[in-house]
């Protein structure tokens, strides 16, 4: 297999890969964080909703238990042996499947810490080894913007479904829906977000593609650096050494730039649309300034140095009679 076509693999398995990182990751954080799942579920306890469905489940159990009918026709006899001690417990499992609990936690815990990263490595494999990096990095693009757009669905659609989940179980489809909200909107979220950075990483592939459309966008915004540097430099402007080195080594300014970029969007915590926007403007600007500041060769115009030689010619002039 050529190097191209493997980088297309991993672009193509790192996409598939996208969704599942994303629950497992979340998963991971749930059952391994403590902070995290206090965080998560905490909120629960202060709802209406979700007090009322604890209110009422109790009192079916009471219900289930107590014999209201006997307490009222034998209240004579006394109220306190008829009342038993009500204990509502809520089976997470049972002996026999204590390992395979055991093992769905080691496998959640350890999946959820490497699968992030193995995606991550396939991007950067399929990046650097394929045949055409802006086909490679559109290829992976997309598949982010598609792969955590349908999570981010996916998840909508569960929210809607919560109703008819509720009536089956009779519970109340308030209080199930907001704890559904409440779990799956951390990874609602980052489903979210990925595929916005999908969608960036998608149009700055393509504007850096060999299509006809791509190649004039970029000859119009060259032009227009072009023409805002001549400008400059007929103003005075003159960035000297600086400039020539910007311009010499544009290329490693530019990856410099991308790459302090995705640092930033890696440090922040959480992350929101908002941010990715902050980030992209700001590196687009910053990427902006640096196309300013440069010194080309071939936009540099030679100063005309004008002699103007005025000889003057001595007349003689006869006067005739």
């Amino acid at each position: 297999m050529t190097p191209g076509r493997q980088g297309v693999a991993c672009t193509r398995s790192w996409a598939i890969l996208v969704p599942i990182s994303i629950v497992t990751a979340w998963a991971r954080v749930q059952l391994v964080d403590e902070a995290s799942f206090v965080d998560t579920l905490a909120p629960l306890a202060s709802d209406a909703a979700v007090q009322d469905m604890i209110v009422d489940e109790t009192m079916a159990a009471i219900a289930a238990r107590v014999d209201f009918a006997a307490l009222t026709s034998d209240v004579i006899d006394g109220v306190a042996g008829l009342i038993p001690q009500i204990d509502r417990v809520v089976i997470l499992g049972t002996g026999e499947n204590l390992a395979l609990v055991r093992t769905g936690y080691a496998v959640a815990t350890a999946v959820g810490y490497w699968l992030p990263l193995v995606s991550l490595g396939l991007f950067l494999l399929g990046v650097l080894i394929a045949r055409r990096r802006s086909t490679a990095l559109l290829g992976s693009g997309v598949p982010l913007l598609i792969g955590g757009g349908s999570l981010a669905i996916g998840i909508a659609i569960g929210a809607g479904l919560m109703g008819t989940v509720a009536s089956q179980a009779d519970l109340s489809p308030s209080a199930l829906g907001v704890i559904y909200q409440q779990v799956s909107a951390g990874m609602a979220h980052t489903a979210a977000i990925i595929a916005l950075l999908g969608a960036v990483i998608a149009v700055l592939a393509w504007t850096n593609g060999a299509s006809r459309p791509a190649v004039a966008v970029r000859a119009g915004v060259e032009s227009v650096n072009s023409g805002l540097r001549r400008s400059l430099a007929g103003c005075g402007v003159d960035t000297g050494r600086f400039g020539r080195w910007m311009s010499a080594q544009r290329g490693v300014v530019r990856a410099a730039i991308a790459a302090l970029a995705i640092i930033w969007r890696l440090a922040l915590r959480p992350l929101t649309a908002g941010e990715v926007f902050l980030v992209l403007i700001v590196a687009l600007v910053a990427w902006w300034l640096s196309e300013l500041v440069q010194v080309r060769e071939d936009e540099t115009t030679p100063i005309a140095v004008v002699e103007v030689v005025v000889e003057e010619t001595a007349g003689q002039s006869a006067i005739r009679d």
